[in-house]
């Protein structure tokens, strides 16, 4: 089993070193985790092609899973980051962005740095009930409230959708009276 995984690594090194082969390197050393979770030649080599910006995506999601496993908190930000970057579909930016939140304040113990992930996926889609609702919670958190103010507004002016500034206006006017006191 050993022997098995050592040969890969080599055949991965050789890929990507002389062959100039990287994506068949970074499939060989998803291999190699699959076979060895706890590998750490093919953990440090695939962490050292995340620079590699045409192979990003598969290298992050090959790692994902693996930090997700150590409990390794930031380089599974870092990774989700990139997913989110790459990521074509809204939905599934705003679930990473929520996760990615979600480590800054349960793990890394960073509400400022939540608030302001959340406020990443509001701009992403300003009426998830979702995003907002975190939003607040970190709000009252942190007495930020103008901040929150401040993320709506910007919402309101980049929208065209009547109803959807209808809702941001609403919400807006209600954290300057209750919140914010100014009437």
């Amino acid at each position: 089993h050993q022997e098995q995984i050592d040969l890969r690594i080599r055949l991965a090194e050789l890929r990507e070193a002389k062959l100039e082969e990287t994506a068949a390197a970074v499939d060989t050393y998803r291999e190699v985790l699959e076979l060895d979770t706890e590998n750490e030649p093919a953990t440090l080599a695939l962490e050292r092609l995340l620079a590699h910006e045409d192979h990003q995506q598969a290298v992050a999601q090959i790692l994902e899973p693996i930090y997700r496993m150590r409990d390794d908190w930031q380089k599974l930000v870092g990774v989700l980051e990139i997913l989110a970057a790459h990521s074509m579909d809204p939905t599934e930016k705003i679930e990473l962005l929520h996760r990615i939140g979600e480590l800054y304040e349960v793990a890394g113990d960073d509400s400022a740095q939540a608030f302001n992930t959340y406020g990443r996926a509001l701009a992403e889609e300003p009426s998830n009930e979702e995003t907002q609702g975190r939003l607040e919670r970190l709000a009252r958190e942190l007495g930020n409230w103008e901040d929150l103010v401040g993320l709506y507004t910007a919402r309101v002016q980049d929208t065209t959708d009547e109803e959807l500034a209808v809702m941001l206006h609403t919400k807006i006017a209600e954290y300057l009276e209750m919140q914010v006191g100014d009437l």
